[in-house]
């Protein structure tokens, strides 16, 4: 399993290393330290670190994915406007996402709601839909509606 950096995320990955029988793939220092103690393999890929979001990027990265298979992807999102769609505020972490959303592989964009309505400068997935929206059920019927029109599951928590 595949999992992005970002707060959602890294409490997904906490709740999934109580497991023993998972292998976690992530770009996230952050995250891998989480889990130094926990159950299951860690699989952290290479590229360029990043402080501020003590995750690796860059071209290294992208080929350390494409060279790797995983059944799932989760990933984090800056923000979603109907007209836009996915965004992100970092164009080098964007590239990352859009090098995993190429896999075939069932891709998840794991959010809290407040994200909805901000429109960031960089494309996440332009070309290829996530499979599924996981969210709070704080998220705007209005966005609920437009997101079920969309070739993808949403499902909220």
């Amino acid at each position: 399993m595949f999992i992005e950096g970002g707060s959602t995320n890294a409490l997904l990955a906490r709740e999934l290393s109580e497991r023993g029988d998972i292998t976690i793939i992530t770009v996230s220092h952050y995250i891998a330290g989480l889990l130094r103690e926990k159950g299951g393999d860690v699989i952290i890929l290479g590229g360029l670190f990043q402080k501020s979001s003590e995750s690796v990027v860059g071209p290294l990265t992208r080929l350390c994915i494409q060279h790797l298979n995983f059944h799932k992807a989760f990933i984090g999102i800056d923000g979603w406007d109907a007209v836009t769609g996915f965004t992100g505020r970092d164009m080098l972490r964007c590239d990352v996402v859009n090098a995993i959303m190429e896999k075939q592989t069932h891709t998840v964009a794991l959010t809290d709601s407040s994200k909805f309505g901000q429109i960031h400068p960089f494309a996440l997935a332009p070309t290829l839909p996530f499979k599924q929206v996981i969210t709070d059920s704080q998220l705007s019927p209005v966005y609920q509606d437009i997101l079920r029109q969309q070739p993808m599951e949403l499902t909220l928590i």
